[in-house]
């Protein structure tokens, strides 16, 4: 008999988890914004901007799926809309790892006041 109790715990427990991996999130966050942790690489510019692009589509996708797990659960098709929840959970777990590479290895891109629009 196994002792894990995940799921169960999960369905006994919601808000007590959803705090528990809020404040993970948070603290994870924070402390690689505002704390020189060391745990992520330098990365060059041209990553920079591979990861930013990156990061438009999964949020694109997430988008994408919000919208059709509303259309779907609208529509009284829950297990299609069960499906786009999930992905877009899964989406934004891509988007946070994804986002925290790139501000971690010191790709912040910051607006600054009066600088020159580029041109393309």
């Amino acid at each position: 008999m196994s002792t894990v109790r995940g799921p169960a715990l999960a369905r006994e427990h919601p808000r007590a988890l959803t705090a528990v991996l809020t404040v993970v999130g948070y603290v994870v966050v924070v402390g690689t914004l505002y704390g020189d942790v060391g745990l992520y690489p330098e990365i060059s510019e041209s990553t920079v901007d591979a990861l930013a692009a990156a990061i438009a589509v999964v949020n694109s996708l997430t988008v994408g799926c919000l919208l059709a797990g509303v259309y779907w659960i609208r529509d009284g098709e829950v297990r299609k809309h069960r499906a786009a929840m999930v992905a877009a959970f899964s989406l934004i777990l891509v988007f946070l790892v994804l986002y925290l590479l790139k501000t971690g290895g010191g790709g912040r891109k910051e607006i600054v006041e009066g600088a020159p629009l580029r041109g393309y």
